[in-house]
């Protein structure tokens, strides 16, 4: 097969996953002259630069929480939902103090993970909160999704308010999978690892936006050549609000 059908060939097998192989590319992932199929998410690809051949680096984005699907796709490092609107719950949050932000750890799954965050906030003290019950909701959802892309009936969760860079380093994460996303503050950056010096772009999740990545220890083995880590907040004063959640194993770090 010669290079031009090689090509042909490859962009082809692209479509048929739902991708595509320009470097940043907005729409529906499919190249056709039809009107776009409304159910179909937004995807853009915004990374395809891999590290090492074969190395997984795309970053996937869409307007829908089922974009997260993606991180399943060949490839994929990084799947990101972007929220269409801020919404009124991350304002509340930012008039809040440190001390009214709900601080906790827990293992639990997704039909009781409502119920358990609430018990949990209550015991907190927290449960007559301004963030109301749209936190624990939009929480609880994020957990029912993670359930499903990783095919897991347990989680481990946390929500951590973070004043410092807690984890200043890019880095993979020590598990399959790890979505991230901030209700308050900045969001988490990432970019392509590089063998010296941090990722040259650093990109940044926006406040309230969701990003499920791939760890060291996802199960085809492919790993990720997509590193992350806090943004630098401690010259500024800010504070985030963080939710976490790993699959059912044990306990991992940052």
């Amino acid at each position: 097969m010669d290079q031009e059908a090689r090509g042909r060939a490859s962009a082809k097998e692209a479509e048929l996953r739902g991708v595509t192989t320009d470097p940043v590319v907005h729409g529906h992932g499919f190249h056709s002259t039809a009107e776009p199929q409304m159910q179909e998410p937004e995807v853009v690809v915004v990374t395809t630069t891999p590290a090492e051949p074969g190395s997984p680096h795309r970053v996937v984005e869409g307007d829908r929480l089922d974009i997260l699907d993606q991180i399943r796709s060949p490839g994929c490092a990084v799947s990101i939902w972007k929220r269409k609107a801020r919404w009124p719950l991350l304002d509340r949050l930012e008039e809040l103090s440190p001390e009214q932000l709900p601080e906790l750890r827990m293992a639990t799954d997704p039909d009781h993970a409502l119920s358990a965050l609430g018990t949990e906030v209550q015991r907190l003290g927290l449960g007559d909160s301004s963030f109301g019950p749209d936190l624990l909701e939009d929480a609880s959802k994020l957990v029912r999704s993670f359930c499903s892309v990783m095919k897991t009936n347990t989680v481990r969760l946390r929500f951590d308010v973070i004043r410092s860079e807690a984890c200043r380093k890019f880095h993979l994460d020590n598990v399959a999978a790890r979505l991230l996303c901030t209700y308050r503050g900045r969001g988490t950056q990432y970019g392509q690892f590089r063998t010296e010096g941090d990722p040259d772009p650093i990109h940044e999740l926006a406040t309230g936006d969701v990003g499920l990545f791939r760890g060291q220890l996802w199960p085809t083995g492919e790993g990720s050549s997509i590193v992350h880590r806090s943004p630098p907040i401690s010259q500024g004063g800010e504070t985030r609000l963080l939710f976490v959640i790993d699959d059912g194993g044990p306990e991992a770090g940052c």
